[in-house]
């Protein structure tokens, strides 16, 4: 079984498919500003359900929000 692991500019790392899981949280980034953490198990993105998404998907969605989320501070 191959696992893609997907790191977002934003400072998360999300792994899997059929929910993505968050692995890992650089500190200090936007994703750690926003809160997220290792272990957090993504099953929507700003209203675009990702149970079944490939981990590439949900990643480059995740980047978005981070960065908008991250350019209003």
């Amino acid at each position: 079984v191959r696992r893609e692991v997907n790191t977002v500019p934003s400072g998360l790392t999300v792994a899997g498919s059929g929910p993505c899981c968050v692995r890992a949280i650089e500190p200090g980034s936007p994703a750690a500003d926003a809160l997220v953490l290792p272990g957090d198990i993504v099953f929507a993105v700003q209203d675009e359900v990702v149970t079944t998404a490939p981990e590439q998907h949900v990643a480059q969605l995740l980047q978005v929000l981070l960065s908008l989320c991250s350019a209003t501070d």
